[in-house]
């Protein structure tokens, strides 16, 4: 577990580097919007839609809500710490 964190931290701070804090504050918040969309509308279709959703959903939706956060957000707090 702890090896994955280091590995995240240093693919993210050649990301900074590369592409710059800005670009990657953007393509995390996009991600996080897109992913907390499919969460909450997977909840209002299961209690809207007479048929239930697919199950996988909200998996996917959290994994990517979680790899948006690692890959730009927490890096960019751990720099200004």
């Amino acid at each position: 577990m702890g090896g994955g964190f280091a590995r995240t931290l240093l693919t993210c701070t050649s990301c900074h580097h590369r592409l710059g804090r800005k670009i990657l504050l953007f393509l995390s918040a996009g991600g996080m919007v897109l992913s907390l969309l499919s969460f909450g509308g997977y909840f209002y279709a299961k209690d809207v839609a007479a048929a239930a959703p697919p199950g996988w959903i909200p998996l996917l939706a959290l994994m990517v809500y979680v790899v948006s956060v690692t890959k730009s957000q927490k890096k960019v707090f751990l720099l200004f710490k």
